[in-house]
């Protein structure tokens, strides 16, 4: 062990867990330096806050951290011993997360600053909490108290998710006070009448470094914006703005000015009555956005209305949002993401069929609502940049004309569209069917509870055709698939032959 260079040895112990790189220090005095080295710790992520004792070691021990994790505020008292191993540790993290409340925000605001002077701080991730039944006041001056320790922190990237359950009041310091700075880049908040004046305070302070917004959606929520007090007309002004997620809010087709928007998540509610209202905003969007890369279309039915109308208006919303991905001319949409959980389902396979080929950029499509007929529409002449396809299986059991993942298994389909496009990768996501709701290959094939039990370590089941380990994107081939070359379902095609 005296021979081994101190390089070997570092590389050693920075494959160790955290108790074990302790234990070393007790060896020697050699291994208790060199356990010690920033090599060995600059990898790692500590979490506080969970009680565990051994992470309030690695604070007051380690040099350096590549994450810190702080939860449970609340759970440890001003006096404890671990809570101060958190302000009198030298250790310095490179990205710090940050979970608080209304009390602990002054705790956060002095570990960030602590953070800043060590020298190291690259991102601080702060996601604040209030209840409904807290009051909301104190958590107004607290957000301000936030934003303005977050505002005093340069060369960092800055996060910030917010849950406020009670209502902002609306002369709230942050509209009020002009002293915070611009340094948000990523602001995630629920869209809820509580934050409407929150947010537009915060995106019209932010808008020159916001590069990612999620208006994050409540499924159990009636609420829509005014057209006056919505988000949108702050967003389409961002200059740097690449990622946005939102529901159906009015005036969406503004957004389209944003020349740096990239991904776009579109989630249609299934409790938000107003709708149909807005929808033409956001096909408008789709249609006129040509910088777009990625865009992921979701249809949220997470409550079973009993409301014909309703229901109908929802249903035209994701078809009409197809509809202007269609008409859109100059696309440069490389991922498309349909997931749809209502009705309508003809109408909008046929939209998807028009929309397929006028996207001659995609590389990635996945999808929840193909057919065999969609699926033939892709070819090299359509599609020539067609790399990975990912298919899902549609919630609605009965439609049984929807594909299961596991019959493909089974049939020629696979097959047929791999020769079709030699370079396409298929992706087959919970190819079993379910227990209760079980399709007819599912209910006749013996092989669906093997497939199973082999594929618990895996996502999902994946399908090529081009001779092995001669791939032209080898990243497809992720490995949390089971991959199969075409060649090897003739198991599956001969076990089907004798069970019919």
């Amino acid at each position: 062990m005296d021979q081994l260079p101190d390089d070997v040895l570092v590389r050693v112990m920075s494959l160790l867990s955290e108790v074990a790189v302790l234990a070393c220090r007790l060896v020697c005095k050699r291994f208790g330096g060199l356990a010690l080295h920033p090599d060995v710790w600059r990898h790692r992520r500590a979490s506080f806050g969970h009680g565990n004792i051994c992470q309030c070691a690695v604070l007051r021990l380690a040099p350096c951290l590549r994450e810190l994790v702080v939860d449970n505020w609340h759970k440890q008292r001003p006096s404890d011993g671990p809570r101060l191993t958190l302000f009198v540790a030298t250790c310095a993290v490179r990205e710090l997360s940050l979970y608080v409340g209304a009390k602990e925000v002054q705790p956060a605001a002095r570990l960030i600053r602590q953070q800043q002077v060590a020298g190291r701080l690259r991102a601080v991730s702060v996601s604040f909490r209030s209840a409904r039944n807290k009051d909301a006041a104190a958590a107004d001056d607290a957000l301000s108290l936030l934003l303005m320790s977050l505002a005093s922190t340069s060369g960092v990237k800055i996060s910030l998710s917010v849950d406020v359950e009670g209502n902002l009041p609306k002369s709230s310091r942050l509209v009020e006070d002009g002293t915070v700075v611009p340094t948000l880049r990523k602001l995630s908040c629920h869209l809820r009448q509580a934050t409407e004046h929150f947010l537009e305070s915060v995106l019209a302070r932010h808008a020159t470094t916001l590069e990612d917004v999620d208006l994050v959606p409540i499924p159990d929520s009636f609420y829509t914006p005014a057209p006056a007090a919505s988000p949108a007309r702050l967003l389409a002004g961002m200059p740097n703005l690449r990622k946005l997620h939102c529901c159906l809010i009015p005036g969406l087709d503004g957004v389209a000015a944003c020349e740096s928007l990239r991904e776009l998540r579109l989630t249609v509610m299934s409790s938000h009555k107003g709708i149909a209202a807005n929808t033409a905003g956001a096909a408008e969007l789709l249609r006129r956005a040509t910088q777009l890369r990625d865009v992921h279309v979701f249809d949220n039915q997470t409550h079973v209305l009993h409301d014909v109308e309703h229901h109908a208006s929802r249903n035209n919303s994701i078809v009409e949002l197809i509809g202007g991905l269609t008409s859109c001319e100059g696309s440069q949409l490389e991922s498309l993401y349909v997931e749809h959980e209502g009705g309508a389902l003809a109408r909008l396979q046929s939209l998807l069929e028009q929309a397929l080929p006028s996207l001659p950029t995609l590389r990635r499509f996945k999808v929840n609502v193909a057919s065999q007929q969609l699926l033939s529409v892709i070819t090299p002449d359509t599609n020539p940049s067609l790399r990975s396809l990912q298919l899902y299986r549609h919630e609605i059991f009965e439609l049984t004309r929807w594909i299961c993942p596991h019959a493909m298994l089974h049939t020629n389909r696979l097959k047929d569209i791999l020769s079709a496009n030699p370079s396409l990768h298929v992706e087959l996501h919970s190819y079993v069917c379910s227990a209760g709701h079980p399709c007819g290959v599912c209910r006749r094939l013996p092989c669906r509870l093997s497939l199973e039990n082999k594929l618990h370590k895996y996502k999902y089941v994946g399908v090529f055709a081009h001779p092995v380990g001669k791939c032209a994107s080898p990243e497809d081939h992720a490995s949390v698939g089971l991959w199969f070359h075409v060649s090897d379902l003739k198991h599956y095609n001969s076990c089907q032959s004798s069970c019919v």
